[in-house]
């Protein structure tokens, strides 16, 4: 009742919200420790790559850490020669997970990586 009376005067004021708290940016994607330190990390946020360009050494196969470190969306990691022939595909993971592939020795060139799952999202791979 007293508060009833309070509001119908006017004197009952809410409380403020607390202040938001700034989030702070993303570390940049590195290999877990767990995994091999020289292998090369491409990371999918949503519907993007964070990494658009990838070196690895050429004539050597190299690990590969995908990080899908978005919630929603599967995505994987396919590599194609400048052909467009297919020389690598990664199993497709969901939002979240991280995986590490071995890819197979490349020749020395670019190649370019997409999602086979949403091939809009693409990238280039530099074997040097």
């Amino acid at each position: 009742m007293r508060r009833l009376i309070l509001a119908a005067a006017g004197l009952l004021v809410p409380s403020p919200s607390p202040p938001a708290r700034p989030r702070p940016a993303p570390d940049p994607v590195r290999p877990p420790a767990s995994h091999d330190p020289d292998a090369v990390v491409i990371e999918a946020r949503d519907m993007v790559f964070v990494q658009t360009e990838v070196e690895v050494p050429a004539g050597k196969a190299f690990t590969l850490v995908f990080d899908n470190s978005g919630d929603k969306y599967p995505h994987n990691v396919s590599i194609d020669d400048a052909s467009g022939a297919n020389v690598f595909r990664g199993d497709v993971i969901d939002g979240g997970k991280t995986i590490e592939y071995q890819v197979p020795a490349l020749a020395a060139g670019n190649y370019g990586f997409k999602c086979d799952v949403h091939p809009n999202m693409t990238g280039t791979v530099v074997a040097k």
